[in-house]
């Protein structure tokens, strides 16, 4: 798996120095590789020196260490620099250690507060959606739609469509393949074409909904969240009763929603990325 890093790290770090315990050689050294990282053919070092705002013999004896960490590598052909296996190595190691579960939550909890409704987080395991997390708004009574560990399909519910509308062509292909599209309800789209239509919009706007396709008496809005690859690997959902959670609020509604999704993206390591547009 190809780990991505936000090339915005390099330019917060400067901004949001700790006041206390701060070693500016490290800083300088962590700057130094979360700028070659968001160089996707290399850097040379009179670059790096430009944007790390260091002078070439300061940035060339810290590149040193680095290379000999193996966190940097210098191509010996046009000596530019790239990340060395251990940064590899390291990043590998972050993605088996993050617990989407536990970043997520607080953001859940702000999402219910923002809206008002039940916060829901979903991961895709082989062809459902599988319910991780939730979170209540602290003047709603408990009103759980779906319980934790359950599965549902992927393609009647707002955070399975939120997942299918960005998969790559050919798993998308599969997983409409792989069975029947099930109604549940007389709102569940079971045919592959209209299906289809329905993601080309998600894609647009980047939010799907489920207007009691499911379960009746159920609407949802969600939104995709992307690990660092770029892959949709899970969503975040608002549910609520057709009553409260109506149609002609989703536009304002979903903005909270694809906030999350983005901030808990941006944890797992995904830059930021086009929101999609609103109608």
């Amino acid at each position: 798996m190809a780990v991505s890093v936000n090339p915005d790290l390099h330019h917060s770090m400067t901004h949001n120095q700790p006041t206390t315990k701060y070693i500016q050689s490290l800083d300088r050294a962590l700057e130094l590789l979360n700028i070659i990282a968001s160089a996707e053919t290399g850097i040379s070092l009179t670059e790096l020196s430009r944007e790390a705002k260091l002078n070439s013999s300061t940035a060339y004896r810290l590149l040193s260490t680095l290379v000999v960490r193996g966190y940097a590598y210098q191509d010996p052909a046009n000596k530019t620099y790239r990340l060395g296996a251990q940064s590899l190595y390291i990043g590998q190691a972050a993605l088996t250690q993050i617990d989407l579960r536990q970043i997520a939550i607080p953001l859940l909890k702000e999402l219910a507060d923002e809206t008002n409704e039940l916060a829901n987080l979903v991961e895709l395991r082989e062809d459902h959606a599988v319910y991780i997390a939730q979170e209540r708004a602290g003047n709603r009574a408990v009103q759980m739609f779906t319980q934790l560990g359950v599965k549902v399909p992927l393609h009647c519910s707002g955070v399975g469509k939120a997942m299918l509308a960005n998969l790559e062509e050919v798993d998308l292909q599969r997983l409409i393949e792989a069975g029947t599209l099930e109604a549940y309800t007389v709102n569940t789209i079971s045919n592959p074409l209209k299906l289809r239509t329905e993601l080309d919009l998600i894609r647009k706007r980047n939010y799907a909904t489920d207007n009691e396709e499911r379960e009746v008496g159920v609407r949802c809005i969600a939104a995709p969240v992307f690990q660092a690859g770029g892959r949709a690997v899970a969503a975040v959902s608002i549910s609520g009763p057709p009553a409260r959670l109506r149609p002609e609020n989703d536009q304002d509604l979903s903005q909270f929603v694809i906030q999350a999704a983005g901030q808990i993206s941006k944890l797992l390591g995904h830059p930021d990325h086009d929101q999609g547009e609103t109608d």
